[in-house]
């Protein structure tokens, strides 16, 4: 008996309706030292020596449109400084009430093509972006000097996993956890209640909707976890993700996005 889920043959069937014999056939036609591009799928043929790399993910134009934010924000929280060039500093915010996490990461400003990249993720089914984004966010030098027992992705709700299909936080841990040699436990957290969407709400509001949305019945007493989403805006997901880690018995807690928001930068849509 074929248990494929109703949601994902319907959407096998709409892709091979719509645009996937045209992919198929473009990839059939592709040289094997050739790439196309994950952001615009333009051919390019990164050298030999490259095509392994995260970079040969993307053509060079899509690439110069990717660069890593090494300045110009605080390095507790990412809040992005007004000039890229900026030296690191510590914002006012966690000078008066550091956050829970021990160290934060982030690729880039939520803005140009990292924000059109993480909503075609989010929204479009795009799921190969996944697999690129977390290539980026694994560029981050930093990450490479980690001792973390565990790779920890934000969960979805099982309502909100079945409408979409995936968990986006998921497909970007799944390279992170590879290059950077850490395991991966995507079930270390659960989500028990389907809040509505944080981007409905204003900070106050978000603390209160997640408030008591996440439970772990695992032992992970005295680890160090590393606890990975897409996207940084306030920050309430992941205070509320990663209390009940630390309340679980975690010792220390790393925070990894790919994108972080500007206070001034529109919601997620």
């Amino acid at each position: 008996m074929d248990k494929t889920p109703p949601l994902l043959l319907r959407k096998m069937h709409d892709f091979m309706k719509g645009p996937g014999p045209r992919l198929f056939h473009s990839l059939k036609e592709t040289l094997p030292h050739e790439r196309r591009c994950l952001a615009c799928a333009k051919i390019h043929c990164p050298p030999r020596e490259r095509q392994k790399a995260p970079g040969a993910l993307f053509c060079p134009d899509c690439r110069t449109e990717l660069p890593q934010r090494e300045k110009g924000h605080c390095p507790v929280c990412g809040e992005l400084a007004a000039w890229p060039d900026l030296q690191l500093a510590t914002c006012l915010r966690c000078l008066e009430r550091r956050p829970i996490w021990d160290a934060f990461f982030f690729y880039a400003p939520y803005q140009g093509k990292i924000r059109q990249l993480l909503l075609a993720l989010k929204f479009k089914e795009q799921i190969l972006l996944g697999h690129a984004l977390g290539c980026l966010l694994a560029e981050h030098p930093a990450l490479h000097q980690l001792q973390a027992d565990a790779i920890v992705p934000v969960p979805l709700h099982q309502t909100r996993l079945a409408q979409r299909g995936y968990n986006q936080a998921l497909e970007i841990a799944r390279p992170l956890a590879a290059k950077l040699r850490i395991p991966l436990r995507h079930n270390m957290l659960i989500r028990t209640r389907n809040t509505a969407p944080q981007s409905s709400y204003r900070l106050e509001q978000r603390k209160k909707n997640i408030l008591g949305a996440f439970i772990c019945d695992q032992d992970v007493k005295g680890q160090r976890l590393l606890l990975v989403d897409d996207t940084f805006t306030t920050g309430a997901t992941i205070t509320a993700a990663g209390n009940v880690l630390l309340e679980a018995g975690a010792v220390w807690l790393g925070v990894a996005v790919v994108g972080r928001t500007a206070k001034h930068a529109p919601a997620l849509s």
